[in-house]
């Protein structure tokens, strides 16, 4: 009996072409209606709790950073295509699953209690992802149908530009929501425990760039809380609550998915040593791929349109990957190397 892998799995394209009566064109698109859009977000809805507690067959990799959200979007394309050549596969949040939900299974976030100086009382002040992650959003645009129903649309054509690697499973799709709501409790002592750890807020504290800052939500890095004493005592360690809520989910997401994650910079890899050990070892090796991409690959385009075809005829993957992966770890970084690529031969300094 032959073992299912990701491409085996349904898929949210499948869900919409079942559900439309065929694979939707853009005007089909955009001539849906809200009550229309409902029912398409319940069938997506029972999608992702299906799914939700099932691991990838085979294992698969989280990138961290913008990639694991914004992968469908144009202007990551080139990130996309980069990681294609390095990982067999990907996993990513699906993008209409972030559409349409309604933020109802977030936590409520602890409040900073603040001392006015002007009579000493104190402002209530609550921030974190059920205020940053509504912007556009299905539930932000409902009242505008025109603009909601071109989200979608949007959404859904940037997908199907991307269809042969997610009907193949090289790019499998999760939704977050339903393992933050079975997660819930054991992400909010996750949180706790960090708050309470020296280690912990040591390093969350710590100045950083807008490049290395550390995420505090999907589409949030380097917004932080912090009121220069002004924060009663008991309130003050919180300030850096969302910083942990964010690796926490992500490391839940990664976990009922059977997925690796990877951290995008030094610093998300130093938080995630000091969180759960040395176990953790490398980043996403982005810019080595950028340059591997310059080197050997004549346009991004080349790995997006044959990553199915490599993962299905090429047994020269995984050697091209652990080329790779020697090269990264600098073993011989004075010499020239020549190797065979899945998109030919290639000399890299």
């Amino acid at each position: 009996m032959a073992i299912a892998g990701p491409g085996d799995l349904p898929t949210a394209l499948d869900v919409l072409e079942t559900a439309l009566g065929s694979r939707p064109t853009p005007m089909q698109l955009r001539k849906l209606t809200i009550p229309e859009l409902d029912d398409l977000a319940g069938l997506l809805g029972e999608l992702s709790e299906a799914q939700s507690k099932d691991e990838i067959p085979g294992g698969t990799y989280l990138v961290g950073g913008w990639l694991g959200t914004y992968w469908s979007e144009p202007f990551l394309r080139g990130d996309l295509s980069r990681s294609l050549l390095y990982y067999s596969n990907l996993l990513v949040l699906d993008p209409l699953a972030d559409y349409f939900d309604d933020r109802s299974r977030l936590p409520t976030t602890h409040p900073i209690r603040v001392r006015r100086p002007e009579d000493a009382k104190f402002n209530t002040v609550t921030s974190g992802p059920a205020i940053w992650s509504t912007h556009g959003t299905f539930m932000a645009f409902r009242d505008d149908p025109d603009r909601a129903v071109a989200r979608f649309a949007a959404i859904v054509e940037n997908l199907y530009s991307l269809e042969s690697l997610i009907k193949s499973g090289v790019v499998v799709l999760r939704s977050q929501w339903p393992i933050l709501s079975d997660r819930r409790d054991a992400l909010a002592t996750s949180v706790r425990h960090d708050v309470r750890s020296q280690a912990m807020q040591s390093l969350a504290r710590q100045p950083s760039t807008a490049d290395d800052a550390f995420a505090v939500w999907d589409n949030l890095r380097g917004l932080s809380l912090s009121f220069s004493g002004g924060a009663i005592p008991s309130d003050e360690p919180w300030e850096t609550q969302h910083i942990f809520y964010y690796l926490a989910k992500t490391l839940a997401i990664a976990d009922a998915s059977g997925a690796q994650y990877v951290p995008s910079t030094e610093r998300d890899l130093e938080l995630l040593r000091t969180k759960v050990g040395s176990a953790a070892r490398f980043t996403h090796p982005g810019g080595f791929l950028e340059e591997v991409a310059r080197v050997v690959v004549p346009s991004f385009d080349v790995p997006i349109a044959r990553a199915v075809e490599i993962r299905k005829s090429s047994s020269g993957f995984e050697d091209w990957r652990s080329t790779l992966d020697r090269i990264r770890r600098g073993s011989r970084p004075a010499e020239w190397w020549s190797f065979s690529t899945p998109c030919g031969s290639a000399v890299l300094a």
